[in-house]
């Protein structure tokens, strides 16, 4: 995941994109500095688009990121990741992870389902 935040904060939510190749470390220290800023702006919605992301995401490094995301965000942040229809397993691996540890995630492969759900 790339290095530098590209950050647009509108309508209460905060908006954020992500490209390159997967790293879990990076991830954790790009999820980090997200909800870092969404605390500093008092922002509580979160939509990461994810559709840059260029490298396959295994098994555990799912696990550890919707482990991470639910460690970061449970119960302050509702958080909606973008991914390209080829990222996305059926079973929503990452997003089932976190929110059974807690979390409010979800996973969709469309801008506009993310834009919905956040704002209900």
């Amino acid at each position: 995941m790339q290095e530098e935040l590209d950050i647009i904060i509108a309508d209460g939510i905060l908006r954020v994109s992500s490209s390159g190749p997967f790293n879990l470390h990076n991830a954790k220290t790009f999820f980090q500095e997200v909800i870092q800023r969404a605390r500093e702006e008092g922002v509580h919605n979160i939509l990461i688009d994810v559709c840059g992301i260029n490298t396959e995401v295994t098994t555990m490094e799912r696990f550890g990121f919707g482990s991470y995301v639910a460690e970061l965000s449970a119960q302050a942040f509702k958080v909606a990741f973008v991914c390209r229809e080829d990222q996305v397993w059926s079973d929503r691996f990452m997003e089932n992870v976190s929110v059974n540890r807690g979390s409010d995630v979800r996973v969709f492969t469309t801008l506009a389902e993310a834009m919905d759900w956040l704002a209900e």
